[in-house]
């Protein structure tokens, strides 16, 4: 590991340069990129799914979409409260429960064994 030396006043804290040398930073920032990409593919596509495969008018569709990003971001800053007093592992672990309980609902119980199976 290597030693840092305390920033005084009149230095700065670091650079970017010394940032790019960190592999586990180059691959978040991958990670990202990947995340990032993903969402936009799947929302972008999500509106002509919903016409194709429930038969619901473009406009209807677009209030599924308009929910989703709220869900999301409820989703996302309600996580980042809810870390402050629970471990992020065990946030995990209620958030897969809660997928296999209220995800899966009228589905078979083999189906909700074989998704619960991909949490453990």
């Amino acid at each position: 590991m290597r030693e840092h030396s305390q920033p005084t006043a009149t230095s700065r804290a670091g650079s970017y340069r010394e940032l790019l040398r960190y592999p586990h930073f180059l691959l978040a920032v991958l990670a990202q990129f990947c995340y990032v990409g993903a969402q936009v593919g799947t929302w972008s596509y999500f509106i002509q799914y919903v016409q194709d495969y429930t038969h619901m008018p473009e406009k209807i569709a677009g209030y599924f979409l308009t929910g989703t990003l709220a869900g999301f971001g409820v989703g996302r800053f309600g996580s980042s409260h809810w870390m402050k007093v629970v471990s992020a592992s065990r946030l995990m672990g209620l958030f897969a429960a809660g997928e296999c309980v209220v995800g899966n609902r009228g589905h078979s119980l083999s189906r909700l064994d074989w998704i619960c199976g991909l949490y453990s």
